[in-house]
């Protein structure tokens, strides 16, 4: 999964009304801004294939748990275990790249417009029993081939991979994403060698549906449904 700033906000700075996040109550839209924001959002439904009903007004967005997890929205004071992972070469390998601090802070910052543009965006993964921040998981909007797709993505920190909390926050996200932002569609990008993303990947109801040059490498594009649920592999 890679990011970059939106396409439709000047320098990818995040809006700051209008959305409630993290317990907080959402503050008023400044004069103009719900005219603009509507006409940034049908200009998305414009380039793409993502169902009208995907763009929301504002909405407070949840707090899911699992098993093991708690997934709840990013905020800015979790940049300092963020930017861990995102400095760590080896969690990073499909990117061919680190991230510097700075650099991860746009990424959250990004997350918190896309919660305002989108309805959605990575989410903070949390282990419920200590707190202890395990990743990030979530569905964000991603061209490719010119057409718009949402894909789910996950980053979990290396000391804490093979213990299935990718598989986890996935399907509490897919779940999520189906049933309560009514998308019909979520896509993974994988490269073929990113064998344990792969199966992340197939885990969660997804199959390969073709493969697509993606941020410039080859990848196996994973596709679900919402009624693809049924093939569920744990």
């Amino acid at each position: 999964m890679r990011d970059g700033p939106p396409r439709d906000t000047p320098g990818g700075k995040p809006p700051v009304a209008g959305v409630m996040l993290g317990g907080k109550t959402p503050t008023r839209d400044a004069p103009g801004a719900s005219a603009a924001r509507r006409r940034a959002l049908e200009a998305g439904h414009r380039r793409g294939t993502l169902p009208r009903r995907c763009y929301p007004p504002p909405v407070t967005l949840p707090v899911l748990t699992t098993a093991r997890l708690t997934i709840r929205p990013l905020r800015l004071d979790d940049l300092d275990a963020f930017a861990a992972i995102f400095a760590d070469a080896e969690t990073m390998a499909a990117s061919r790249r680190t991230y510097s601090r700075e650099e991860s802070r746009g990424w959250i910052e990004r997350s918190l417009m896309r919660y305002e543009r989108d309805g959605f965006a990575l989410f903070a993964v949390v282990r419920t029993v200590d707190g202890r921040y395990v990743g990030d998981c979530g569905p964000s909007v991603q061209a490719v081939d010119g057409v718009d797709e949402v894909e789910i993505g996950w980053h979990i920190r290396r000391d804490l991979w093979g213990r299935g909390y990718a598989t986890e926050a996935a399907l509490a996200l897919r779940d999520w994403a189906f049933d309560d932002r009514g998308l019909g569609r979520l896509t993974a990008f994988v490269e073929p060698s990113n064998v344990p993303s792969c199966r992340v990947a197939e885990k969660i109801g997804m199959r390969v549906e073709r493969d697509a040059v993606v941020f410039g490498f080859l990848h196996h594009v994973y596709a679900m449904a919402p009624g693809d649920r049924v093939m569920d592999r744990g």
